[in-house]
């Protein structure tokens, strides 16, 4: 068994890390993308916004799913919609089938990284904190590595399908090791109706389905557009890649440090939330690009509990239906990360980017008001 959970570990980490890569790959060619296919900055929000749509639909569907017929199938089911959706990216020459085919990554990204928490969470029951962290620190190590390789490929001479081509071939390795993995049961009770109905009625768990959403939609729209604010916010010569990957390295430092914590997480994540609005907001008011490098990579680390807390505390909200609650959060997260890019992409359109991104540090503040009122014991 302990050999085993070595293997389940180190798959996740190894799967999500692969995930980290995707995401960022996306946000690093979306202007080549858009560019390609002649899109203004309101049609590539509605664009981005499609990888977040199949993201709310698929986990909802699939986590119920996995509670009633096991993970394994479900979990090789997700990377098999997220390969087909691949596909279609590569093969595609028409706008209509990159959002197909976004549509399908998504909705198999957001399954393949709820049901990989929960599996870590039951695998690793003596130590949630530090493997739910270091698995979002492998997520944020592959999107720091991201947009170098889109750079190193641009420099080659190569277009954007290049990277979806190596990331493909990837997750086809990730779908045979998922068939050979053997995986502990998920903590399932005799199954009467929807399970999410009943998380439903548990109104911390509405909390942090508001929370998520929030924090997604921050954390993505800063990320998506990150890259355009400092084209027309800054004169430079770094890349804006460099300022993307900087944002997400600031986060895998901070989820390294917070998996040693063993309490107290409540507490780190309203202090990361109250860093990270302070540091967006200097973030936006500087023009020096080495001091908003250093904003940048300090956001990030600000954010770096977040995720990790906001999944935990819906885990323990749902110790009986873990498929179910984590796919309820990766849908109102993938909500936020469509709803939250959308508008910023809409108001870039009449505004600039610049008085956009000034929506950033007011939906932090929101979210810190709702964390401060989460309850702290499961109430049936």
């Amino acid at each position: 068994m302990i050999e085993s959970k070595r293997y389940i570990n180190a798959f996740c980490y190894f799967a999500l890390c692969l995930l980290g890569v995707y995401l960022s790959v996306y946000q690093s060619v979306v202007a080549d993308i858009a560019l390609d296919y002649h899109l203004d900055a309101g049609q590539t929000g509605m664009m981005i916004s499609f990888h977040f749509l199949g993201s709310f639909l698929l986990p909802l569907i699939l986590g119920e799913a996995g509670d009633r017929f096991g993970t394994k199938p479900i979990l090789r089911l997700a990377f098999m919609t997220l390969i087909a959706g691949l596909v279609f990216i590569i093969a595609g020459r028409v706008p209509v089938l990159f959002l197909i085919g976004t549509l399908l990554v998504g909705g198999g990204f957001s399954v393949i990284e709820g049901m990989l928490s929960g599996l870590l969470t039951l695998a690793n029951p003596d130590r949630v904190n530090s493997v739910m962290n270091l698995s979002q620190m492998y997520f944020c190590l592959g999107a720091v590595g991201g947009p170098f390789v889109v750079f190193g490929l641009k420099l080659a001479g190569w277009g954007w399908r290049i990277n979806y081509s190596l990331i493909l071939i990837l997750f086809l390795v990730c779908l045979i090791v998922a068939g050979r993995l053997s995986l502990p049961a998920y903590r399932t009770a005799p199954i009467k109706g929807l399970q999410l109905k009943r998380l439903l009625r548990d109104r911390t768990f509405i909390i942090l389905l508001i929370a998520i959403f929030l924090y997604v939609g921050v954390e993505e729209g800063t990320a998506f557009w990150v890259t355009s604010y400092i084209k027309e916010a800054l004169t430079t010569q770094v890349p804006g890649l460099i300022f993307l990957s900087v944002y997400w390295l600031g986060m895998a430092c901070g989820r390294w440090l917070f998996s040693m914590l063993k309490q107290s997480f409540k507490r780190w994540l309203i202090i990361g939330l109250a860093a990270a609005c302070l540091f967006m907001c200097s973030f936006l008011l500087l023009q020096q690009s080495g001091w908003v490098l250093i904003c940048l990579f300090l956001v990030g680390f600000g954010f770096a509990p977040v995720w990790p807390v906001l999944m935990m505390t819906a885990s323990d909200r749902g110790t009986d239906a873990t498929n179910s609650a984590m796919g309820a959060m990766m849908s109102l997260g993938a909500v936020g990360g469509m709803a939250v890019p959308f508008a910023l992409g809409q108001l870039a359109n009449s505004t600039g980017m610049t008085r956009a991104m000034l929506l950033m540090p007011l939906l932090l503040f929101v979210l810190m008001g709702l964390v401060l009122s989460t309850g702290r014991k499961r109430k049936d």
